[in-house]
């Protein structure tokens, strides 16, 4: 069985994954929450987050010769689809667990905003809506 590694969404941390992890551990499943920057125990300062910084972690949280099968929740699931697109021979499988699956040049801020039946797009507003689309931006989009 590959290894399992949970990538929690925007509003969590690793931690919202113990119960899950502890369940999959208990029935012989290799697991591991990754800690996103700027999340739950990660220091990271907002103004230091980016998309690239959250792929970046989970990209160097992946084991170097085991592919394993990474399960996004949420926002998560931009950050696996990169990470299976910028390196597809360590990734087995992708689950998307209530996670934006988007296509090239999606943003999480529009994705969210079109998702009716959520209470996200009620609270989260951007300043300069068109920056998540700016190549080099360093809003988690």
């Amino acid at each position: 069985m590959t290894p399992i590694l949970l990538v929690h969404g925007a509003w969590f941390g690793a931690a919202s994954w113990q119960h899950v992890a502890a369940d999959l551990a208990g029935r012989g499943v290799s697991v591991r929450c990754i800690e996103l920057p700027g999340h739950g125990v990660d220091p990271t300062p907002p103004e230091a987050l980016s998309l690239d910084g959250y792929i970046d972690a989970v990209l160097s949280a992946l084991p170097a010769h085991t592919p394993v099968t990474l399960v996004g929740h949420s926002m998560a699931g931009i950050i696996i689809s990169a990470v299976a697109a910028r390196a597809p021979e360590r990734v087995a499988h992708l689950v998307y667990l209530a996670a934006y699956l988007p296509v090239d040049g999606d943003s999480l801020y529009a994705l969210s905003q079109t998702d009716t039946d959520s209470l996200v797009p009620r609270f989260w507003r951007q300043e300069d809506p068109a920056a998540c689309h700016r190549p080099g931006s360093t809003m988690p989009a």
